[in-house]
């Protein structure tokens, strides 16, 4: 949840504000990632992260879970 955070300020520009919280090989992925992650796309994956947690969180197969978020993040961010 931090990342996509970070990765939704920096697409919004607040870089220079000293908004963005990145270190070493955040920042490097964060530099790719970040034109995916947008107004409109940020409170879906955030639902759909909070899901997956509580889904984990009870016990869940992790294997279909994970599959489904990685299905359902790849439509939110194209």
């Amino acid at each position: 949840m931090r990342i996509l955070r970070e990765n939704l300020m920096l697409s919004l520009g607040q870089l220079k504000n000293s908004l963005v919280f990145l270190t070493g090989e955040e920042a490097s992925f964060s530099g790719n990632f970040h034109p995916f992650i947008n107004q409109n796309n940020i409170y879906k994956l955030a639902e759909e992260f909070n899901l997956v947690y509580s889904h984990i969180e009870s016990n869940g197969n992790a294997k279909i879970i994970f599959l489904d978020l990685a299905l359902k993040v790849t439509k939110l961010i194209r």
